[in-house]
C-alpha cells in the first residue's frame, strides 16, 4: 500500500514537470514570436521614414573614443568621412593610447575631424565620452566604438531621418561580424538575441538599453540628464544605464535598417566572451525594476527551460526529448525570420547548440560579475 502511494506520487510528479516543461517552451515560443512581430513592426517603420526627404540638415557630432585602436581607426576613420551627408563632424578621442593612434590621426588631414586628447586616464570610457562631447558643437550626438564600422553610407543619413521624423534618441543595431569558430557562433548569437529584446522593449514604449555602437541623442538631451552622472560610478552603462535614465523624459525609436546596421568583431575566445559579458551584466544592479525584468525575460525563460528539461529527462526521456525537439524546430523557424534582416539565417539552424551553450555560460557569468570589481575597459 506504501509502494503504491509512493509509486502513484512520483507518477504525479512526474507529469508535473512535463506539464510545466510544456508551459515554459510555450511560454518561449510566445516571446519569440513577439519579439518577431515587434521587430518587424520596427524594421517596417524605418522603412517609411527613410522614404522621407530630409529639408535640413542638422549637425551632427560622430563621437568615438579610442583606446589602443589604431587598426580599428584605419578601417572606421575612412567610412566614417565618407557618409553621404552634408554635415557632420568626426570626433576621436584618444584616451591615453600606447600604440600608433596619435601618429595615425595626425596624418589625416581633414576639416571635418577633430582629434581630442584625454585628459584624466580613469577606468572605462565616460570620461574620454565626457570629453569628446565637450567639443561637439552638433546638434546630434551619434555614437560608435573604434572597433566598429558602419556597412553603409547612408548610416548618418538615416539616423537623422528617424530622428528628426520619430523621436530624437534612436537606438540603432549592432550585430557582430561573420568569424568562424564556436565563440563566433556563440557571441553573434547572443547579440541578436540582445538586440531582438532591447528592440521589443522600445516598441513596447519599454525602452531600457541601446548599444554604444551605435545610437544617436541630442546634445541638449544629454546636458538636460546631467551628462553620465547618474551612473558615473559604474565603469561601464554609458549606453544601457544612460538610455534609461533619459527615457524618463524622451521618446525613443529605433532604425531598424540594413543601411544604419553597424558591425563590430566578436570576441575571439569563449573567455574573452565570458569576460565582456561580466563587465555588462554588472552594471544591471544600477537597473530599474522594469528594465530588470524586461532584461532578464528572455536569460530567466532559457534558465527555466533548461532546467525543468533536465529534469524532466530522468521522469520521461522519449516525452521530454519529443517536447525538446518540437520547441527548438518552432524556434529555428521563427529566429531564421528575424535573423535573414542580418543575413544570419544560418544562426538559427545552430540555435539548439547556441542556446544551451548561453544557457551553461550565463550563471557563470552572473556568478563572476558579482564577485569582479570594474576591469579597465581596454
Amino acid at each position: 500500500m506504501i509502494f503504491a502511494k509512493l509509486w502513484a506520487s512520483e507518477v504525479f510528479s512526474g507529469h508535473l514537470v512535463l506539464l510545466a516543461f510544456v508551459w515554459i517552451a510555450g511560454i518561449r515560443v510566445l516571446w519569440l514570436l513577439l519579439n518577431v512581430v515587434a521587430n518587424k513592426k520596427a524594421w517596417r517603420d524605418t522603412s517609411e521614414v527613410l522614404q522621407k526627404l530630409l529639408s535640413v540638415f542638422p549637425k551632427v557630432s560622430i563621437i568615438v573614443a579610442a583606446k589602443n585602436e589604431v587598426r580599428g581607426l584605419q578601417k572606421l576613420l575612412p567610412s566614417l568621412l565618407s557618409q553621404d551627408y552634408p554635415n557632420f563632424e568626426v570626433i576621436i578621442i584618444d584616451d591615453f593610447s600606447e600604440d600608433d593612434s596619435q601618429m595615425y590621426l595626425s596624418s589625416i588631414r581633414d576639416s571635418r575631424l577633430k582629434i581630442v586628447s584625454c585628459t584624466k586616464d580613469l577606468p572605462g570610457k565616460k570620461q574620454a565620452l565626457k570629453e569628446g562631447i565637450g567639443q561637439a558643437i552638433g546638434k546630434y550626438l551619434l555614437f560608435t566604438d573604434a572597433d566598429c564600422f558602419p556597412v553603409s553610407g547612408n548610416w548618418v543619413r538615416s539616423m537623422v531621418k528617424v530622428a528628426e521624423n520619430r523621436s530624437s534618441v534612436v537606438l540603432g543595431h549592432g550585430p557582430f561580424e561573420r568569424r568562424t569558430g564556436l565563440s563566433g557562433l556563440v557571441s553573434r548569437t547572443d547579440a541578436l538575441d540582445i538586440l531582438r529584446q532591447y528592440t521589443t522593449a522600445a516598441v513596447l514604449g519599454m525602452p531600457y538599453m541601446g548599444v554604444g555602437r551605435n545610437m544617436m541623442y541630442q546634445k541638449s538631451d544629454w546636458e538636460k540628464a546631467g551628462g553620465f552622472k547618474s551612473h558615473e560610478h559604474f565603469m561601464a552603462g554609458d549606453d544601457d544605464l544612460q538610455i534609461q535614465y533619459m527615457a524618463k523624459d524622451q521618446q525613443m525609436t529605433v532604425c531598424a535598417s540594413k543601411e544604419a546596421l553597424v558591425y563590430s568583431p566578436p570576441k575571439p575566445t569563449i573567455f574573452e566572451f565570458i569576460k565582456q559579458k561580466t563587465r555588462h551584466i554588472r552594471v544591471s544592479t544600477a537597473y530599474t525594476a522594469k528594465s530588470k525584468v524586461m532584461a532578464g525575460i528572455d536569460p530567466l525563460l532559457r534558465t527555466l527551460f533548461y532546467a525543468s528539461f533536465l529534469v524532466a529527462v530522468f521522469l520521461n526521456l522519449s516525452t521530454a526529448l519529443w517536447i525538446w525537439v518540437s520547441f527548438m524546430l518552432l524556434s529555428c523557424l521563427i529566429l531564421a525570420l528575424l535573423f535573414r534582416k542580418f543575413d544570419e539565417t544560418a544562426l538559427a539552424i545552430f540555435y539548439p547548440l547556441t542556446d544551451f551553450i548561453l544557457f551553461c555560460l550565463y550563471p557563470i557569468i552572473f556568478v563572476l560579475s558579482r564577485l569582479k570589481k570594474d576591469m579597465t575597459w581596454k
